[in-house]
This record gives C-alpha cells, sequence and structure tokens, in this order.
C-alpha cells in the first residue's frame, strides 16, 4: 500500500524483556560513538552500568527515565574506562552462544535499530584489524576451535551454511552461483519458504555449502556480503535495503553413537527507517516500507514470547499438582511468525529448543532521539 508502519517500542521499552529468563533471551543494549556530522551535538543517552538513562528533559514519559538490560554498552569514547569494544562486545554477548550450539540448542543473534545505529558493525564489523571484526567472524573462530578440538578427540563434525537476504518479501539466495539478475533473465525460480510437519522450516531451492574450516567458512561469508543490495540514503550512505541471514548446521556424531544436531542464526537486520530523515523515494520507499513491516511483525513475536515465558513460570509456580507449563508457543502465537518471510526463516531459532540474544543498536546523538526511544 505503500504506507509506512510504525514498529512497537522495542529499542528502549525493556518490560516484556524483564520478563524473559536470561536463559532463553539475552537483551543488550550499544551505544556507538557520534558520527562526524553529529560531533556537536548533545548526547540524548548515557549508561551508567547496566541501565540507559536519559539525559535532560527529552523524556516524553517523565516518570520513566532509565531503563535497565542483561547488558548495556557504551562504545561512544574509546579513551573512557567503560568503552565496549567489539571483542568485549562479543564476550558480553556472543561467546555464551558456542557453548549453547555445541550442546544442542538452536542459537540466534541479531542486532536491532535505526538505520545508521551500527547493527551491521557490531554484527559484521572489518576484517582488517582484527579488532574491528564483529560477532559473527569472531564467533566462527571460536566455534571452528571447538570443532578441530572434536575432531581430534575422534568425533565427526559437519557443517552446511546457508546465507539469505529477504528483499521485498522474496528470498534471495546470496551463495548460489551466478548473479541475481542471471537468474531473472533464465526465470530460475526463487528459493521458497516452507513448513512440513516433521522437518519444520526450510528454504527450498537454497544451496547447501560445505563449511569445514574456518577459513572456508568466512570466504562464503565475504561472498555473499559482496552480493547483498545496500543504497544511500540521508542516514547512512550504505544502507542495508534487505535482511540477511546466515544460517550454520552444525552435527557432531560421536564415539558412542550419540548425534547432536543445532541450527546457528546471525541476522543482519536492515534499519528501521522513517522516510522523513532518510529521504528516500521511489524503489527505496517501497523497501523502506517492507523493511518496517518486516520489523514490526518480529518485534510483536519476541513480545509474544517474552509473555509466553512469564505465563508459563506463573503457571508453574501456581500448580499446586507439580504440572509443567505447555512446551512451545500458543497456536495464536506460532501464527504471528508467519506474518512475514523473516519472522518464519527465524521461528526455530526464536522458539522452544532455542537461545537468543538480542542487541538494540542506539545513536547517541540529540537529533536521533525520537527513533532511539520508539
Amino acid at each position: 500500500s505503500g504506507r509506512t508502519l510504525a514498529t512497537p517500542q522495542l529499542a528502549l521499552s525493556c518490560h516484556f524483556f524483564e520478563m524473559v529468563s536470561e536463559e532463553a533471551i539475552c537483551v543488550g543494549v550499544r551505544l556507538r560513538p557520534f558520527l562526524s556530522q553529529e560531533v556537536d551535538q548533545q548526547p540524548c543517552l548515557s549508561i551508567s552500568g547496566n541501565t540507559v538513562s536519559i539525559v535532560g528533559d527529552l523524556a516524553p514519559d517523565k516518570k520513566k527515565r532509565e531503563f535497565a538490560f542483561d547488558y548495556a554498552m557504551d562504545s561512544t569514547d574509546a579513551s573512557a574506562n567503560n568503552y565496549v569494544s567489539q571483542e568485549r562486545c562479543y564476550h558480553l554477548m556472543a561467546s555464551r552462544m558456542v557453548g549453547h550450539a555445541l550442546s544442542g540448542y538452536h542459537t540466534c543473534i541479531f542486532c536491532y535499530g535505526q538505520t545508521g545505529s551500527g547493527k551491521t558493525t557490531t554484527i559484521m564489523g572489518r576484517s582488517k584489524p582484527v579488532s574491528d571484526q564483529g560477532l559473527l567472524p569472531r564467533y566462527f573462530g571460536h566455534l571452528f576451535q571447538e570443532v578441530d578440538a572434536l575432531r581430534d578427540s575422534g568425533c565427526q563434525v559437519q557443517c552446511r551454511m546457508q546465507m539469505l537476504e529477504v528483499y521485498n518479501e522474496k528470498i534471495r539466495d546470496l551463495l548460489a552461483a551466478g548473479s541475481y539478475e542471471d537468474g531473472l533473465k533464465s526465470n530460475q525460480k526463487s528459493p521458497e519458504v516452507h513448513v512440513h510437519p516433521r522437518l519444520g522450516v526450510y528454504v527450498d531451492g537454497a544451496t547447501d555449502h560445505q563449511a569445514h574450516s574456518l577459513e572456508e567458512t568466512l570466504r562464503l561469508m565475504d561472498h555473499g556480503r559482496s552480493r547483498c543490495t545496500t543504497a544511500s540514503t540521508a542516514m547512512n550512505s550504505v544502507s542495508s535495503r534487505a535482511h540477511t541471514i546466515i544460517r550454520l548446521a552444525f552435527e557432531k556424531y560421536g564415539e558412542d553413537h550419540t548425534v547432536v544436531s543445532s541450527e546457528i542464526f546471525f541476522v543482519d537486520l536492515a534499519g528501521r527507517e522513517n522516510e522523513k530523515t532518510t529521504k528516500v523515494t521511489g524503489d527505496n520507499f517501497i523497501e523502506l516500507s517492507f523493511i518496517n513491516r518486516s520489523l514490526m511483525w518480529l518485534a510483536h513475536c519476541i513480545q509474544a514470547l517474552g509473555h509466553k515465558h512469564a505465563k508459563g513460570r506463573a503457571q508453574s509456580t501456581e500448580s499446586l499438582e507439580g504440572d509443567s507449563p505447555p512446551e512451545g508457543c500458543s497456536s495464536a502465537n506460532r501464527a504471528k511468525f508467519r506474518n512475514s518471510k523473516l519472522t518464519l526463516l527465524l521461528s526455530a531459532a526464536l522458539t522452544g529448543n532455542s537461545k537468543t540474544a538480542m542487541i538494540a543498536t542506539l545513536s547517541p546523538a540529540k537529533s536521533n532521539f525520537d527513533e532511539s526511544y520508539s
């Protein structure tokens, strides 16, 4: 319809995250440095411990000025004692996920925030220098250290990688042979997401690549990144116009004939956008509408999971007969995942046997306060 949909308060409204066990979902926020065009602006947010505070009288609700998270990471000033580097961010938010994956839990790590707030920097970073590497290459390095140790101990380990892009509710395979344009010219069928009663969610037509080593995995990642859809906007010179999903399937076969399997998801989300600040038109405005709509459904799904965990704990506490809370989501909550391709692809990593880490990336600049708050 071309209409821009606003997303629910997620970046600073942590009420429903406070209801979720940290073992299920770990929530952090990261305050990026001021950009060159922002250096003369006053800060709108500050961090002390794991609390984010609104500076001055900007808060629309005067009573709510502080927000607590599992981790609040201040990356505005590299010379400050509380500065959170790329390495520190990894240790706080992602390192534990390696153990979860090796134990058979599905895991998902993603960043959410306004366009230009540092999501891709946090997830991907830059390959050189090493200190600038983001969560994903650090995670792969850590994971394959463990994989090599498992192989040395006699286990067989297999890893398979997919890299998909959700662009205007269409799925693109970033690791497929040939370019996307070549596929259009040859009438090649685009990958489609399906739900199987036994296999769960899968993507028909997406290529699976064997990832035997760290070097091979990073090569696949760099190749896929080079094919991501980007454009220049008033807010971001290299703005992601689609959501990128990297899926690594892990399987371990032990000498005692046990099998451990899990799926690891890293999501580089396109940023939430406002047409007034990004000043996009034409095709970019259509992209904006699809981006904001899918982010809205993702926020709804996470909010539903928060309420589900809280209700489950209440039922467990109140039960006099020791009945356990129902597993999984209600049918209504499951249906929420079908509202967008993004949420359907991530449904296995956000429900059931899963562990999730979410980082809300924020701008410290006063001109971006409305977006950071909402």
